[in-house]
């Protein structure tokens, strides 16, 4: 092989090294621009995506929101209905029907006097339970009396609707017989609770307590109701709250039982008496002297406690109105109460605060006949002084606020009513209550096979 001069050998490696690394610029620069342009290409791909993603997220989501508002609206109408058909489907349960006729004036009521309306219309759920005899008329006419002495007393209208029951169990029979209507029956009750509560530092909701807390006792003692009600008021002044309430209890309880006692004692020691008399005829010496003496304490005994049994009933044996007992004990144990009359007192009337009362009112009988008489006034007067109660308790802005609202939540339930009526008395309900039923055979159908395939995934998993 010819020699080859090492220059030369240098510069032909130089030359081709250079043409190669020229030839690689070229495929480099070919390849860089290509994937540039691929670069470009994906990142406006990229980009389109996502202004379509973004404007389909824009318009889906002011669909919803659209939907939303519809669905809101829609449901926003039917629920101001649907809590008024619960309360009217209570009442359905107890015989009543005329549901337009309640809607219309229990509408008409929370129009003016503000609160919600499935709430007054609730709340005749325990007039009708409790008075049965009443006609749909009288049974509204008793629910507006009932929300509106609400309203004069700072209670609601359940807690009302519980107290004009609960009156009426214990005076609803006798201012029947005295010829009062029902619906003259319902406004004594709001006129007497409404004198009692701006009279007496009282609420409604505090009477209502004290009212359920008396039950048979008031009825027992068949006092009159605006004997009842001076007798919590005068309670109310000095002990204030649920105690009044308490105390007026033990002292009915107390004075019914007293009654009873003082005969029981009277008819032992008449016993008693003869049977110390059957044996005097044997007795000689000491033991004639102890049945002597047994006797005459016997024949006191008897005489006293005849005495007291009188005193406290009137001609037809029914106990004396409140009033009077206080007035029979006064006489009784005169200015001060010693510790043996403490001691009599609570045998008769069974416990320590009935006794509280006697020492506390004992000489305020007159004061309990004036309060009395003046509540009675007071109750025969109507339902203009409960009305006029009820409008001062709604001068501020937020009754203001309540009204308007209660309008609106009026408004709503008119138009929700009228879509409801309309799904019960079109196709589209009878459609949609086949759909449901279809939708619920659906799922009651795919429920297991769904149970099945997530136990085998489980069971491959594991």
């Amino acid at each position: 092989m010819p020699a080859i001069k090492v220059p030369l050998l240098l510069e032909g490696t130089r030359r081709f090294t250079r043409g190669l690394a020229s030839a690689a610029q070229s495929v480099f620069s070919f390849g860089g621009k290509v994937l540039g342009a691929a670069k470009k290409l994906v990142v406006g791909i990229g980009d389109a995506l996502n202004g379509i993603f973004k404007w389909a997220k824009r318009r889906m989501r002011d669909v919803m929101i659209g939907l939303a508002a519809v669905q809101g609206a829609i449901l926003a109408l039917l629920y101001s209905t649907v809590d008024v058909e619960r309360a009217l489907g209570d009442l359905a349960s107890l015989g009543v029907r005329n549901f337009d006729m309640i809607r219309r004036e229990m509408v008409k009521f929370t129009d003016e006097w503000g609160g919600r309306t499935a709430d007054a219309i609730a709340a005749l759920y325990d007039l009708q339970s409790a008075l049965p005899n009443l006609t749909e008329a009288a049974l509204v006419e008793w629910g507006k009396i009932t929300a509106l002495t609400a309203r004069a007393t700072k209670a609601t209208e359940q807690e009302m609707s519980r107290l004009f029951t609960t009156l009426h169990g214990i005076y609803g029979e006798a201012l029947s017989r005295a010829g009062k209507t029902d619906e003259q029956i319902a406004e004594m009750f709001a006129g007497g609770i409404a004198a009692v509560t701006k009279g007496f530092r009282t609420t409604g909701a505090q009477l209502a307590i004290a009212f359920e807390n008396l039950g048979a006792a008031a009825q027992d003692a068949g006092w009159r109701m605006e004997e009842q009600l001076a007798l919590l008021g005068m309670l109310q002044r000095t002990l204030g709250g649920r105690r009044a309430g308490t105390f007026a209890v033990a002292f009915t309880r107390g004075a019914v039982t007293a009654v009873r006692k003082a005969r029981e004692e009277e008819v032992a020691a008449a016993k008693e008496l003869e049977s110390i008399r059957g044996k005097l005829a044997k007795a000689t010496g000491k033991e004639r002297a102890e049945l002597i003496q047994r006797g005459r304490l016997a024949a006191a005994r008897r005489r006293d406690m005849g005495q007291l049994h009188r005193a406290m009933v009137k001609e037809n044996g029914q106990l004396r109105e409140a009033s009077e007992i206080l007035d029979v004990l006064n006489k009784r144990y005169g200015e001060t109460l010693s510790a043996a009359n403490v001691a009599e007192l609570s045998r008769l009337m069974g416990s320590e605060q009935a006794v509280r009362v006697v020492q506390q009112m004992r000489r305020q009988g007159a004061a309990m006949r004036k309060e009395a008489a003046q509540l009675r006034t007071q109750m025969e007067a109507g339902l203009d002084p409960v009305e006029e109660m009820a409008r001062a308790r709604m001068r501020g802005f937020g009754e203001f606020m309540g009204i308007v609202m209660a309008r609106i939540r009026n408004r709503a339930l008119e138009l929700g009513t009228a879509i409801w009526k309309g799904l019960l008395e079109t196709r589209l309900g009878s459609y949609l209550e086949r759909a449901s039923a279809r939708l619920t055979s659906w799922v009651a159908g795919i429920v297991p096979r769904v149970t099945v395939a997530v136990g085998k995934v489980l069971s491959l998993i594991h």
